[in-house]
């Protein structure tokens, strides 16, 4: 199973890790040139094996390369996508249960975890005051969190349907909805100054504002004493 899980990645790369920045820019660009150069060095030997066969005698040879090249060359790669990621994992059930997620709830629930601990993040590293108030996600609930995920991941990739691996991922999976609420509460604390300071700025304005109104009303006559006073007149 692979679980839809980077909550890890969110971990060590953030900016509260202790490494360099550019640290992480040289890791990324590692990855970007050796998937280059693998995908040359791939593309390179297919194309010319097959540019080569496509030239013997062997009219069965030959029909599969040229079939090869008509297939990749007049597909678009969206619809080329689709196919192998909707298509043949539906013919193919070992590479179904590889490539698409066996569990599409607590993915989507992962998801979720991944969303709320990006936006903490950025909220701390925007605002460095703030990393007090996160101590608890990021020291308890964040680690604590990912424990429980990798289990359930070892867990799927064990194979095994015994009673205790199936109730200790049932927990796990009941215990989703609290993680989600727990990480939706942190986020929402780390606002609460924020909240309390938008709060006070209202109360003063409404108090102005009913100031800055009685004394027009007053000026202008339109509170309508002024209006009475002068029909009694």
């Amino acid at each position: 199973m692979a679980l839809n899980m980077t909550l890890n990645t969110l971990w060590e790369t953030s900016l509260l890790s202790d490494d360099p920045w550019w640290l992480y820019l040289a890791y990324g660009a590692g990855w970007t040139i050796s998937l280059a150069v693998a995908s040359f060095a791939l593309a390179l030997t297919l194309g010319t094996i097959v540019g080569t066969l496509r030239t013997v005698d062997n009219k069965w040879i030959r029909g599969i390369c040229e079939g090869w090249i008509e297939l990749f060359r007049n597909i678009p790669l969206t619809v080329q996508i689709f196919i192998w990621y909707f298509v043949v994992p539906e013919l193919i059930p070992p590479y179904k249960d590889w490539m698409i997620e066996a569990d599409p709830v607590l993915s989507q629930k992962i998801d979720r975890l991944e969303e709320v601990a990006g936006k903490i993040f950025r909220i701390i590293e925007k605002e460095p005051a703030k990393k007090a108030k996160a101590s608890t996600f990021l020291n308890y609930y964040l680690p604590t969190t990912q424990k429980l995920l990798d289990s359930y991941a070892e867990f799927e990739e064990a194979g095994v349907s015994g009673e205790n691996l199936n109730q200790a991922k049932a927990k796990i999976q009941s215990t989703m909805d609290s993680i989600v609420a727990g990480f939706e509460h942190q986020l929402d604390e780390l606002y609460r100054t924020d909240a309390m300071d938008i709060d006070s700025d209202i109360r003063v304005m409404e108090t102005m504002l009913r100031r800055d109104t009685a004394s027009v009303a007053d000026d202008f006559g339109l509170n309508g004493s002024s209006a009475v006073q002068q029909r009694d007149e």
